[in-house]
């Protein structure tokens, strides 16, 4: 699907946007499509992004908190409206702090971190792959774990889960990620990087956008 949507955003944002809507109304994949597109138009449209948020202090400030809101709006309203209403509105939250985490000098140099520069690079393995440790590896440990209070039983799934899934999320990078982002280039059209476009990613990058160049070598 990545190599997909690499190549719909590479010939227009728009092709990429429909085919989500379209995949969401009629493929019962619920809010995931609109999630997928998101992060890969926010990778297309970074530099621009950026651009306008880091020199308007004012619209970073709201969109940050329009992000805290929207990403953690579940507890207000669940019940009054319907579950898929409410991912589609918790990611856009989401999508919304990940545009202020790029455009501020502050977070970036948190960003800019080892620990924090790995998770950044495998985020998108960490989100694919903790659902099927949470539901195929952490009950087995559990259960071969045994602990009698909840509690423990709470905080060692916790622990496990995220160690698990971080752990692979690595593998899971070189091995079937970044080769899907290859080969969705190598399937867009010679055109679709305009001069411009070309310009901007050769612009001098700071803070966690080197430590993910980096990353991918």
């Amino acid at each position: 699907m990545l190599p997909a949507a690499i190549l719909l955003a590479g010939r227009s944002s728009w092709w990429l946007v429909i085919c989500a809507a379209l995949l969401a109304r009629s493929g019962g994949l619920s809010c995931f499509p609109a999630h997928f597109a998101a992060g890969v138009l926010i990778a297309k449209h970074k530099m621009g992004i950026t651009r306008v948020l880091s020199g308007h202090g004012p619209v970073m400030a709201a969109t940050a908190c329009a992000g805290f809101v929207l990403y953690g709006i579940r507890p207000l309203v669940e019940g009054r409206i319907g579950d898929e209403l409410i991912w589609c509105l918790t990611g856009a939250g989401a999508a919304a702090l990940l545009c202020v985490s790029l455009s501020s000098a502050t977070v970036q140099c948190v960003l800019a971190a080892r620990p924090a520069a790995y998770v950044g690079v495998t985020s998108y393995g960490i989100y694919l792959l903790h659902t099927g440790v949470l539901v195929c590896l952490t009950p087995r440990l559990l259960a071969v774990a045994a602990f009698p209070a909840s509690s423990a039983n709470w905080v060692v799934g916790l622990v496990a889960t995220v160690s698990i899934t971080v752990l692979l999320a690595g593998p899971f990078f070189w091995l079937v990620e970044r080769p899907s982002v290859e080969l969705g280039k190598r399937l867009s059209l010679p055109n679709v990087w305009s001069r411009r476009r070309l310009t901007e990613l050769r612009a001098p990058q700071t803070g966690a956008a080197l430590a993910f160049r980096d990353a991918l070598g």
